[in-house]
């Protein structure tokens, strides 16, 4: 049996645990989620529910935008919500207007469908099966209720995970600062990972050698940015880009992949996977 990370789109995966269910790492853009996400859970998998969704912060471009049109979608068939507990602050001099009004409904739609929030910090865990998510980031100082509101809530109070099953491992850091993902590494007993997911959508200035060797992956996900291509290359490390690389990033997402990784640490890709066909009205 494997575990299966679905790399869907820019920042988000889907991982398809051995028990057969599904947690959504990030929820991309409303009409992402609504076009992409959901028919990838509905045709590829056949899947009508989620077991979790975990947002590592609330930015709507990419992270949590979003979450509230996948959880009207899915007619709040998600079972368990994770994130850390802090939030944009509402001042409109500071803060992005959208993430403010995506953030309520976002609020909006797990009371309306009584969906479990679990405020989630470093130390906290859960499992499915043989399968382990652990919770690696944000450290207590940076974790709610010590910090609570933020103009930025993507650099050290972001929410970071590492999924486990056997020997094999995958690492998320969602849009952290470089400093940011060093002091979560430091903080853990075992920093390294099968597969790495590159922090803020595999921009260059978040990683360095340094921490590369401390993570010690087999496999990257860098999206888009050239200089982590050549800072992988340099670290002979594979990776995987996206095929749109001149406008940017892939925004139909035709260029996805699924990695399955095995308890004994092995693992392999099936590249390119074909399209599903959009969904254009929930």
């Amino acid at each position: 049996m494997a575990l299966k990370i679905h790399w869907i789109h820019r920042s988000c995966y889907l991982i398809e645990t051995p028990t057969g269910k599904v947690h959504c790492i990030e929820s991309l853009m409303p009409q992402e989620s609504r076009n992409i996400i959901i028919p990838y859970l509905y045709q590829k998998l056949g899947v009508y529910e989620l077991e979790s969704l975990i947002i590592s912060h609330y930015h709507f471009n990419g992270h949590m935008g979003g979450a509230g049109t996948l959880i009207e979608g899915l007619n709040g068939r998600i079972n368990n919500f994770y994130s850390t507990n802090v939030i944009s602050t509402g001042n409109p001099e500071t803060t992005y207007e959208p993430d403010i009004l995506w953030q309520e409904r976002l609020f909006d739609e797990l009371e309306k469908y009584n969906i479990n929030h679990e405020i989630s910090k470093a130390g906290d865990s859960f499992q499915d099966g043989e399968v382990t998510f652990d919770i690696i980031g944000p450290l207590d100082e940076y974790a709610y209720p010590n910090i609570e509101e933020t103009d930025y809530p993507n650099d050290e109070s972001g929410l970071d995970v590492k999924i486990s099953y056997g020997d094999f491992s995958f690492m998320f850091h969602g849009d952290k600062f470089k400093s940011g993902v060093e002091e979560v590494l430091t903080n853990m007993s075992d920093p390294t990972a099968t597969i790495f997911h590159i922090p803020h959508h595999g921009d260059v200035s978040r990683i360095d050698s340094d921490m590369l060797n401390l993570v010690n992956p087999d496999f990257a996900t860098p999206e888009q940015d050239r200089g982590a291509f050549d800072l992988l290359d340099d670290n002979n490390i594979d990776y995987h880009q996206l095929l749109d690389t001149d406008i940017g990033r892939n925004r139909e997402g035709r260029d996805r992949i699924i990695i399955k990784g095995y308890m004994d640490g092995n693992y392999n890709i099936v590249e390119n996977v074909e399209e599903v066909v959009r969904i254009s009205k929930i």
